[in-house]
C-alpha cells in the first residue's frame, strides 16, 4: 500500500501488533485507538512523511529507541553522536496527542546513549518539526524526553497526568518548568 497516507486502527482490543505495511506506507496520518493489547509500537520514527500520530488508549509501557527507529544497542559506549546524527525520527511530525496510556511509565530519550552534553545537539534528528504535543491522562508518565523539549513547540498540553504537572507545572514549582516556560501555549492541569 505505497499510496496509502492516513490510517486510523480503532478498537481492535486484540490487536498485538501493526501490519508491516504501515511502515513501507506513505503515512502522513496515524490514529491508533481502543488497541489495549498492543504493547510494543513499531519504529514509526522511520515513516518519512507522517505529520500527525495519535496514540489513545493503547497498551504501550514505554515509548523507546525502536519507537523512534533507532536501533537498541546493547553496549551504549558503541554509540556516539556522529553515528546518532545519522538517523532522522520522525521528520516531518507536527502533532503527536498521547492520550489515555494508563499503562505508560516512560518516554526513553536517547540522552542515555549519546550522554547529556550531546543530546541538544541530537535534538536536531528527533521530532525537529514537534509544533504541538498533547498529553493526557497518563498517570504513571514521569518525564518528556528532552529531544521533545529541544522541539519548536508552540503548544504544550499535559493535563490529567499528575506527575508532569509536579514536574513540569509553574504553580507547583516543577523542577523543570524552565524547560517548557519558553513555549507559547502551555496547559498544565
Amino acid at each position: 500500500m505505497p499510496q496509502l497516507q492516513k490510517l486510523g486502527i480503532l478498537g481492535c482490543p486484540l490487536l498485538r501488533a501493526l501490519p508491516d505495511y504501515v511502515l513501507a506506507a506513505s503515512l502522513q496520518v496515524l490514529v491508533l485507538i481502543d488497541c489495549g493489547n498492543l504493547e510494543v509500537l513499531p519504529p514509526l520514527g522511520r515513516l518519512p512523511n507522517l505529520e500527525s500520530l495519535s496514540l489513545k488508549r493503547v497498551g504501550v509501557r514505554r515509548l523507546d529507541a525502536g519507537f523512534l527507529g533507532i536501533e537498541e544497542v546493547e553496549n551504549a559506549n558503541n554509540i556516539n553522536e556522529g553515528e546518532i546524527a545519522r538517523v532522522t525520527a520522525f521528520p516531518k511530525l507536527k502533532t503527536l496527542w498521547i492520550q489515555k496510556l494508563f499503562n505508560l511509565e516512560e518516554w526513553d530519550g536517547i540522552e542515555r546513549r549519546v550522554g547529556e552534553e550531546d543530546a541538544t545537539t541530537t535534538s536536531k534528528f528527533i521530532m525537529p518539526q514537534l509544533l504541538k504535543l498533547t498529553i493526557d491522562s497518563c498517570p504513571l508518565l514521569r518525564a518528556l524526553p528532552d529531544y521533545v523539549l529541544a522541539a519548536p513547540l508552540q503548544v504544550l498540553c499535559l493535563t490529567a497526568s499528575p506527575n508532569l504537572r509536579k514536574r513540569y507545572g509553574e504553580e507547583e514549582k516543577g523542577e523543570d518548568w524552565h524547560k517548557i516556560s519558553h513555549i507559547q501555549d502551555v496547559t498544565i492541569n
